[in-house]
């Protein structure tokens, strides 16, 4: 199992504010925090990946899952 945190922004001139060092820290701190659902990987197998997509918009004042 591997787990990615990309970036991705849909509103012209919005950032957040972590570059790809981060992404890797977070990455790697994710990886070690999960314990795959044994069910999940009978039906799947244990070699995949899930991507986690980061945005940010103007009108949010607060982070939005």
């Amino acid at each position: 199992m591997t787990i990615h945190f990309g970036q991705i922004y849909i509103q012209a001139g919005k950032s957040f504010p972590f570059g790809h060092l981060f992404q890797l820290f977070l990455s790697k701190r994710v990886i070690e925090l999960v314990t795959p659902y044994a069910k999940f990987i009978k039906g799947h197998g244990d070699d995949y990946s899930l991507m986690f997509r980061i945005s940010a918009k103007w009108q949010l004042a607060v982070n939005e899952i």
